[in-house]
């Protein structure tokens, strides 16, 4: 799978110089690296600062790892790996937070075997709202 290709679109005036303004073409960011956002991380349950030091050290092993991938290697790895998969809000034991839509399909990575990281996709990017280092977002845990 190929990198997706950089269109430039406009041109902009920075230090007084017309620089090409690269934008993404639509479609499928599945031969894209992940690319990882904290944005709408959840500051009240599973939280990051929970987490002990090796924890801590297997979270950053899970966000290397995950980086050398594409999204469809990872999507491929059910079963062993990063273990993709995906639920809806209403397979989860726990309200989102408040700024996000109870429609979203949200997404758990495994984090080295024990614990995922949950959160959604927009493209390339994985927007992490939870660590849940113990099992417990799952209704089916």
């Amino acid at each position: 799978m190929g990198k997706k290709k950089i269109k430039p679109k406009r041109r902009k005036k920075i230090a007084g110089k017309s620089v090409l303004i690269p934008q993404p073409e639509q479609g499928s960011t599945d031969g894209d690296s992940p690319v990882f956002s904290f944005k709408y991380c959840d500051n009240n349950k599973f939280v990051l600062w929970d987490l002990s030091k090796p924890e801590l050290m297997r979270l950053m092993d899970f966000f290397k790892q995950a980086e050398r991938l594409t999204w469809g290697e990872i999507i491929k790895q059910r079963k062993r790996g990063l273990r993709y998969d995906s639920r809806s809000t209403n397979e989860i034991k726990y309200k989102l937070p408040d700024d996000l839509s109870e429609d979203l399909t949200l997404i758990h990575l495994a984090m080295s075997g024990r614990g995922r990281v949950w959160g959604f996709r927009d493209g390339r990017i994985f927007h992490v709202i939870w660590f849940d280092k113990d099992h417990k977002v799952d209704k089916m845990s």
